[in-house]
């Protein structure tokens, strides 16, 4: 008898751990594939001209290894004036080298084109109808564990059910 409650926990722990890495890993799907569906709207977003306020390569995203970055711009919509630093949907995430390529194209005090969502003008990218390299490698793998992840739940909840049927 100590052996079948001894099983039941475990199975109890397993169905458990399963249900929270799938609802950790399917929400991270979510999360990144919002980006790609804002990046595919943003391809019929407004455009007007903004201005380059910041533009810098900085350290600190992956593993602290990595750069960057960080722009600022301005631009008006009527009478609003906006500032926003979205570059483009998705994380970018690079070298130095690779960074400061992206930096030099929107220099400080340069005038640049701006895309925006005319039901919310807060809402801007600077390149629009791109998803990142980064973000779709993590919606590949994302998608793939989610699907991993689905089916050791299952697995896990069947399992859990037989022990309780069968006790």
């Amino acid at each position: 008898m100590l052996r079948r409650a001894s099983t039941k926990k475990h199975y109890v722990i397993n169905a458990i751990f399963m249900s929270v890495m799938t609802i950790l890993i399917v929400s991270a799907f979510i999360w990144l594939a919002k980006d790609v569906l804002a990046a595919y709207k943003s391809k019929v977003w407004a455009t007007t001209e903004g201005t380059i306020i910041y533009s810098k390569s900085i350290r600190g995203c992956g593993k602290g290894a990595s750069y960057y970055p960080r722009i600022v711009y301005n631009y008006t919509i009527g009478a609003n004036e906006f500032t926003n630093s979205r570059v483009a949907f998705g994380s970018i995430c690079g070298s130095e080298s690779d960074i400061e390529k992206i930096t030099n194209q929107f220099k400080v005090n340069s005038s640049t084109s701006v895309h925006y969502d005319i039901r919310n003008p807060a809402e801007s990218v600077l390149i629009a109808g791109e998803v990142l390299t980064d973000t779709w490698v993590g919606v590949a793998l994302t998608s793939i564990f989610s699907i991993v992840s689905i089916f050791f739940l299952m697995k896990a909840i069947r399992e859990l059910r037989e022990i309780y049927l069968n006790s």
